[in-house]
């Protein structure tokens, strides 16, 4: 199922009738990570990525709810890989080093989106989370990001992975 036919189903669904503006981020390259890096379990992999514009250059919602993500890899590497998202600014891990965001990185935490398993479409891998599920709110508008390692991918010179993000915009 497509991750759209989720989104406008999940908004459909309980007690609740959640009517808002779907809004889309741009396809955001992963940024800080080397070529040919071989990381293992539990790395980050980049360094911290941020979005604070749709794919019409408009600002992110202050208040919103994420209900998706994608992750593509272009250059078909074999990523199992958990994006960290934030609504505050965190220094964030070098990339290819243990993962170790702080306590105080903690207080900007809204969620954390596994991506366990990539499907194979020819010269390029993809996945995708549905029904991701986390409100989140951002005075300023946008969302920060890092990946860690579940396995132990080497990503190749070339197309580095891409992020996206689907959220439900609650106001401002």
């Amino acid at each position: 199922m497509s991750i759209f036919k989720d989104i406008l189903s999940t908004l459909r669904v309980g007690p609740l009738n959640v009517r808002g503006i779907l809004v889309v981020t741009p396809l955001t390259e992963i940024p800080g990570i080397a070529a040919a890096d071989a990381l293992d379990a539990g790395d980050a992999m980049g360094t911290v990525g941020m979005n604070d514009k749709d794919v019409y250059g408009n600002p992110l919602p202050k208040r919103g709810w994420i209900v998706g993500a994608k992750l593509v890899d272009p250059d078909d590497d074999t990523l199992s890989a958990t994006v960290h998202v934030y609504s505050g600014r965190i220094p964030g891990t070098t990339s290819d080093s243990a993962l170790a965001h702080t306590a105080v990185d903690a207080l900007f935490w809204i969620t954390s989106i596994p991506f366990p398993v990539t499907t194979d479409v020819g010269a390029a891998k993809v996945a995708e989370a549905n029904n991701v599920d986390s409100l989140y709110y951002s005075p300023t508008r946008t969302i920060w990001w890092q990946f860690s390692t579940a396995g132990t991918p080497t990503i190749a010179a070339g197309l580095m992975p891409r992020v996206q993000f689907f959220i439900v915009a609650g106001g401002e």
